[in-house]
Order: structure tokens, then sequence, then C-alpha cells
């Protein structure tokens, strides 16, 4: 069902009635996790049944459709609910209006079924209507229980099994059931409390249930919450042929509960609060009926359409794994070409996009690096299998890296040349010409760094970032350090939090970047700094005053620790994340 036609389920021939969000509005839904303002307390709905039904997890833009029809449908049953009360009336008591006259309601049970309703069960009934467990019983609880309404009920006023009744179990109607369960867990979406003991047996349970629903208890059918039916009656539900797992005494103490549902053998089955409307009055059981019937349809819809979700979602784990892959990457660590466009030009998209958590998409996109031989270069200097190799396409950080270069052009200062191995590698000539060549007489690197999926993502979209310096140390001056040797930087990329898995073809990634350098005049050390005094001077020699990178008075544009191990940029606009690689770990 289309969510368009979603209020064509509702009843139409009735009075127009103001198009307003209802003032009985709680402070938020009863879904734990959800704060939408959408619990309507008095009127006893959830306003938006799909977040309902998915515990607060599909609570979206759809929801707001629905909301508008569902509130139209509770006023209408608090209207109904209100005539039932007027026609209830008689079995209020003469003594005190708030109570129940037990008298009166035993005498109309009997009479409706006394087969059924024998004296036991009527007491057991009224002991449900008594809220403060005082012996009396309210009537608007017997109001509640004649319209079958609310968002759940509180059966623990009667126990389950011997002493002690310390479970606490929550039986809602099956998601799957038939007509009768649909219609249940439409005007009790909650369900209903219990407290048992560990030995209650299946039959005790269902016996409970059956008072309130004043159905036979052989006419019920109880389950574990994922659809096995407890067949053996007579046995505790933990016992061997049924095979349901209680709570611990940790877990119970934590509030958590044992979940089960129910359905009836026959779906045509009616409950004897709605024989008992009938026998008060036709016309008000009738058109609850119509209204319960209606509800139900609607839920049962709603239902459906996220049996039909998941299956999708299960098809989709199905899918290619390359596809996958793609996907994983374009949410995860940078969008492509396409999705960069898409997103551009349309805000809900945009916020759609950053509201599912996936990577921001206004700075930079990947363009994915087809060439075998740029993979076959980039996989013999890692010694690793490379799986994608991507150009980050960043016009801000492009400009930045350009004007740099040509103030380091400009500066004045000869610039003593230098050569690195990976150079004689990639030398930025097809394929793996991101910006073209590297310019000897600036001493321009590709070097490697090696970092996590977000570190990954951030540095591709800003550049790097003077705040995370330091993370695994500065022993050779603040900045950002970079490899020649691969190795040096693969090293890091497991202390970013590992590897990813995305799927069964590609259960563990890692990432690197190959970035541009542009090291200038480079400061070579054979120690590390003897002091902070010498470590702060280091840095500052590559600066100049007023911290301008390449200025006319510095003295160096990168420091080199001793051997081959790490050359330190001071300054991000001499660095530019070109290409983003990622290898099997």
């Amino acid at each position: 069902m289309s969510y368009a036609s979603a209020s064509n389920v509702l009843p139409t021939a009735r009075p127009q009635l103001q198009r307003s969000v209802s003032p009985d509005l709680g402070a938020n839904c009863r879904v734990e996790g959800c704060t939408r303002k959408s619990w309507n307390g008095n009127a006893g709905e959830l306003c938006c049944l799909e977040c309902e039904a998915s515990n607060g997890e599909s609570h979206k833009a759809d929801c707001d459709e629905l909301q508008e029809c569902v509130q139209k449908a509770a006023r209408w049953r608090k209207a109904l609910q209100a005539g039932v009360a007027e026609k209830l009336g008689k079995f209020r008591c003469n003594s005190d209006e708030a109570l129940l006259d037990t008298a009166s309601l035993k005498q109309v049970l009997a009479h409706l079924d006394s087969m059924f309703w024998t004296s036991e069960r009527i007491e057991k009934l009224t002991r449900l209507f008594e809220v403060e467990k005082d012996g009396t019983a309210k009537f608007s609880e017997f109001i509640a229980w004649a319209t079958c309404q609310g968002p759940e009920r509180d059966l623990t006023g009667v126990p389950v099994g011997c002493e002690p009744q310390n479970i606490s179990v929550r039986v809602k109607a099956a998601p799957g059931g038939g007509s009768f369960a649909a219609r249940i867990r439409a005007n009790i979406p909650g369900g209903f409390l219990l407290n048992i003991s560990r030995t209650a047996t299946v039959k005790e349970i269902s016996d409970l249930l059956s008072i309130w629903l004043g159905v036979p208890s052989e006419n019920l059918i109880l389950t574990s919450s994922d659809g096995i039916p407890l067949r053996q009656r007579d046995e505790s539900i933990d016992s061997d042929s049924n095979g349901v797992t209680l709570p611990g005494p940790a877990a119970r103490r934590r509030g958590e509960k044992l979940d089960l549902n129910f359905d009836a053998i026959s779906a045509e089955v009616t409950t004897s609060a709605e024989d008992f409307l009938r026998h008060v009055d036709e016309e008000i059981w009738s058109e609850g009926k119509e209204d319960h019937q209606q509800a139900a349809k609607y839920r049962e819809s709603i239902h459906q359409s996220m049996i039909e979700k998941q299956k999708l979602q299960e098809l989709g784990l199905k899918k290619d794994p390359d596809v996958e892959l793609d996907e994983f990457i374009c949410q995860r660590i940078g969008v492509s070409k396409e999705k960069f466009d898409e997103l551009q030009a349309s805000q809900r998209k945009m916020e759609a996009w950053l509201e599912a958590g996936y990577v921001k998409a206004d700075m930079n996109y990947l363009v994915l690096e087809t060439s075998e031989e740029a993979k076959s270069i980039i996989g013999r200097l890692l010694g690793r299998r490379v799986i994608r190799i991507y150009r980050n396409e960043n016009d801000t950080l492009k400009r930045r890296y350009e004007a740099a270069k040509e103030r380091l052009r400009n500066c004045g200062r000869a610039i003593t040349k230098e050569r690195t191995q990976t150079q004689q590698q990639v030398t930025g000539q097809p394929p793996l010409d991101h910006l073209g060549p590297y310019d000897p007489n600036l001493n321009e690197y590709p070097m490697w760094h090696g970092t996590g999926i977000q570190g990954i993502s951030g540095i591709a979209r800003t550049n790097f970032s003077i705040e995370h310096c330091g993370k695994h140390g500065l022993a050779y001056g603040t900045g950002f350090y970079f490899a020649d040797q691969p190795t040096t930087s693969i090293s890091y990329t497991s202390m970013e939090g590992g590897y990813s898995r995305v799927n069964a073809k590609y259960p563990r990634l890692s990432y690197i970047l190959l970035n541009r350098v542009m090291c200038g005049n480079i400061k070579h050390f054979e120690r590390t700094p003897m002091n902070r005094q010498e470590f702060d001077t280091w840095t500052a020699d590559c600066l100049g005053s007023g911290g301008v990178w390449a200025g006319k008075d510095a003295k160096y544009e990168c420091i080199r620790s001793p051997g081959n191990f790490c050359w330190v940029a001071v300054h991000s606009h001499q660095i530019y994340p070109a290409y983003v690689i990622l290898f099997e770990a």
C-alpha cells in the first residue's frame, strides 16, 4: 500500500474533523529511542504506526504523511470510547462512580457464556481491574477491557505459577497472525505484561491471557518471539521440549523481559469484550468493530510493507560484492562524481545523506583509477594486493597547493635537489599523473601516509590538520609525517582502527594515501631533539618570520629524520592528498 492511499483505509463517511494536531500529544513517542512527539496518551494511540512497528528505527519522512490520518482515527476512537462509557454507566458502583459494580458484571458474563465464565475466572478478571491492588475494581479499567484499547495491558495482578513470580513477560499478538491477532495488535500494540515463576507452564500463561481475552485457553497458540510454537502446554516454557531461554538474575535486575507471541487457532474467534459490547449495544459494537477492523488492516498493511522491505534488504546482501564495495566507499570514504553532483543539486538529498551518517560531500569526490598498470606499480611498491586506487578531486586543496608551489618557486632561495625511492617509480607521468609531473627543482615528491578509514576520508576532504598532529608522536618537530618507504606507513594503518570488512570477498581492507609533498630545502637530522627549545627551533626554521611557509627568510621547508624513516612537512598547503588507495590487509 502506498502512503498516498493510506488514508483510504480509514472510515470516510463521517463528519469532517478539524485538521489539527491533537492537544493530547505527549512529550514523545513511547517507542524507546524515538524522540518524536507522537504518543497520544488519552486516545491510546501511536500517531506513527511505522515507528511503532519498527521500534523507532523507521521514523522518517514517510511517518509525517501517516500522522494526520492516524490522529483522525485516534480522535474517532476516543469519541467512540466516550459513547461506550456512557452506555456502560450502569456498571458503575452506586456508592463510588470510580468503582465497578462487579455483581452486575458477573451477571452479564454468566449470561453470555456460563460454561466459560466460571466464578474463578470472573474473580481473576475483576482482580485485573484493581489498579491499586486494594480489592476494588476500577470502572476505568473495565472500560479499557470492554473497548479492548490501550498501549499495553498490565496483567501482573494475577500471579502465574508458584512463588516467586520474578520473571517479567511481555506477550504480544503474533506479527504474522490472522485477523484475530491483527485486531489485538492494532488495539493493544504493547501487548500484555505478566509476572511468572520459572515453573510456570505454557497452559498457565495461556489461561491468564484467555481470561482477559475471554477466549478458551485451548484456542490460543503461544509461541517464542521467533515464532516457534510452545507445544508442550503442561510443561514449563523453558523445558527441553519448549526450549525458551528465560532471562537470568542479572538480566532481570536490568529490567529485561521475556518476549512471547500468541495467536488464535481460529482467525474468526471473537473476544468476550466484543461479545460484551454487542450485548450492551449492537450499534456501538458494530461501529467499534468497524474501527477495530480498519485499524487492523491499516497496521497489517504497514507490517507487510516492512516485511517486503526486509526481504529487499536480504536480497541486497546477495548483490555483487564489487557493487557493495562501491557503495561502502561512497558512503564511508568519499563520494563519486555522480553522487557529488546529485547531492550538490539537492539540499533535501544532502540533508538526508548526512542524516544517514555518511561522509560529507561538499569539497571533494573520488575518481576510480582504472589502469591496471597503476595497480601493478602501487601493488609492487606496497607488497600488497591493491583493491582500488582513487584520484582525489578537490578544487579547494588544488588551488592552495598550486599557490604554495608558486610561492616556493619565487622565494628567492636556491633549493638543493634530492631524490627519493618512490619518486623513481611514481614520476607524475601516466598512469599516476594526478596534477602532472613532479617538479625536481622544488623537491616535489610522491610520499605515503597510512591511517584509518576516518583519517583517510577527512584528509581527502580538508587536508591534514595541525590539530591532529602528534597522535603517534612528534619526534622531529611539529608537522605532518610522511614516508618514502610504504612499509613504514603501512605499519600505522593498524593503529587507526585496523581494517574494514565489507563482505566475504573483501573481508580485510586497509587504507593508505599517496600524497604530493613539496619539500623544498630539507633540514637533515641524525638524532632527535635534545630539548623542547631545540624541538621548536627546528620547526621555526621551516617557517621563518610570521610563520609564512616558503617565506624569503625561511631556512627550510621540510625536516628529514635520520636515515629514510620520515619526512615532516610543517604546513598543510605544501601537501596535496592525491590518491586514496585500498589494499588487502
